[in-house]
């Protein structure tokens, strides 16, 4: 299952951009499909997790599941371009009129700016990566825990319980509660964090908003200057000049109509062109009868879009990994690593107080050599070294281990079961009841001695 939805995971992230990069028009159905097959398998995975994990319904995970589903809807052209184009390129080149090119125009324009936001929101999709690998991590340590080879079992069967002892004392310690929750908010904060500063681009760039002008209107509106004499040797001047300058740029212009003149690029078959591959340019001031309508072939550009998109997105799957690889490096140095080897060491104390009392004074002995070691060699080689500061979770460390110690020393061996069945205890432990005699001076001058016989 996590096989399957990795692959979908995958393709949500860089089908469409696969789409645009290496395929035609005629390969849309196909994709589009998929895509909706990917959607009923988020759907379906969704609904299966609400059921089967209680804490997952309105949690962060499922609203994040349902926004990075629902925009999967934005990469289906049979739902979108209907919307965003208004017709498309085609109609209105076959309609030749102005003010159908002029609603191809704006659809195109304003699908153009929609698609570098939904580049941006696709990176939604990038948690499922990150529950993927969480999962993943999941199963495999449960399988590894499973797989025992046949001499191993042979010797289980022969020596159980010293084996027993032994994975007991060998075993690695369990992720502890605050573990998990500081690494799955970690990782959520940076997730937030990157696709916020990603969205910002799109959101604070005047492309967005407005149209930056090009040689494309420049030339156009030069040419419809002559609308008033369109016989002039300076109308064909213009006309001549625009057309051959966008003939051989990277995307050039396939269909041009001013006033009596028309080209019609015959190499381009602009039914395998998409809405996104075509865009139309019309004079900013136009008010006339005449057509003046230019359509460029922009299938470079788009193709160069997308490569930059796969990248990007890798690119952002490589700051996620690290940023929440360090963060939670630094989390479990600082404050997990700590906790936990305070929790190792409760347990120790639970399991025989008068035992790990000796065993915390053997390696406070063998720490102390160690240290003096390194000292002695960083004196040798540069220097005086600094010392460095204990953290207060070593403080607090230390202070477990002898307040321990002092109980196991004060009460004894008689002892080492109450102080065990307390600490082990997460109900308060046992309680015992105690006399203390003391004998004060004044009975001691009023009492007798036995006699001797």
């Amino acid at each position: 299952v996590n096989i399957i939805m990795t692959l979908w995971t995958f393709y949500a992230l860089f089908g469409d951009d696969i789409r645009m990069l290496g395929t035609d028009s005629t390969a849309d159905p196909v994709f589009f499909s998929l895509t909706i097959a990917a959607m009923a398998f988020y759907l379906v995975e969704i609904f299966l997790s609400c059921i089967s994990k209680p804490e997952y319904l309105w949690s962060f995970y499922f609203w994040l599941d349902i926004i990075s589903t629902v925009t999967m809807i934005m990469d289906i052209g049979w739902i979108m371009d209907p919307i965003i184009s208004g017709g498309g390129t085609g109609a209105a080149k076959e309609a030749k009129k102005v003010s159908v090119m002029t609603r191809a125009s704006r659809g195109a324009r304003l699908g153009s700016k929609a698609s570098k936001i939904v580049r941006v929101i696709r990176l939604i999709r990038l948690m499922r990566l990150v529950k993927l690998y969480k999962s993943s991590n999941t199963l495999i340590s449960k399988e590894e825990n499973k797989i025992v080879d046949e001499e191993e079992q042979v010797l289980q069967q022969m020596m159980q319980e010293e084996r027993q002892q032994e994975d007991k004392e060998d075993a690695l310690p369990e992720e502890s509660k605050i573990g998990k929750t500081l690494s799955d908010v970690t990782t959520k904060t940076v997730i937030i964090m990157v696709l916020i500063v990603m969205l910002s681009g799109p959101l604070f760039t005047f492309s967005t908003y407005g149209d930056e002008t090009n040689s494309y209107q420049i030339g156009l509106d030069y040419i419809a200057l002559f609308d008033s004499n369109p016989n002039s040797s300076g109308f064909y001047t213009a006309y001549n000049s625009y057309l051959n300058r966008h003939l051989i740029i990277n995307t050039p212009v396939t269909y041009l109509v001013a006033g009596p003149l028309i080209y019609d690029d015959p190499t381009v078959d602009a039914t395998i062109l998409r809405n996104n591959e075509e865009t139309v340019v019309y004079p900013s001031n136009y008010n006339t009868n005449l057509t003046y309508v230019a359509i460029f072939d922009i299938r470079s550009s788009v193709k160069l879009d997308a490569l930059l998109s796969i990248l990007q997105t890798i690119f952002v799957c490589i700051v996620l990994t690290i940023g929440a690889v360090i963060f939670t490096k630094d989390a479990n140095d600082l404050v997990i690593g700590p906790i936990e080897q305070m929790m190792i060491k409760v347990q120790r104390i639970a399991k025989n107080p008068l035992d790990a009392a000796k065993e915390e004074e053997n390696e406070a002995v063998a720490m102390h050599k160690l240290e003096r070691e390194e000292r002695h060699q960083a004196k040798g080689c540069c220097g005086k070294k600094k010392k460095e500061e204990k953290m207060e979770t070593y403080v607090l460390e230390q202070t477990i281990v002898k307040t321990a110690a002092l109980l196991a020393i004060g009460l004894g061996e008689a002892g080492n079961k109450i102080i065990s069945q307390n600490v082990a205890s997460k109900s308060g432990g046992s309680s015992i009841c105690l006399l203390y005699t003391s004998p004060s001076p004044r009975d001691l001058s009023t009492s007798r001695m036995p006699s001797s016989a």
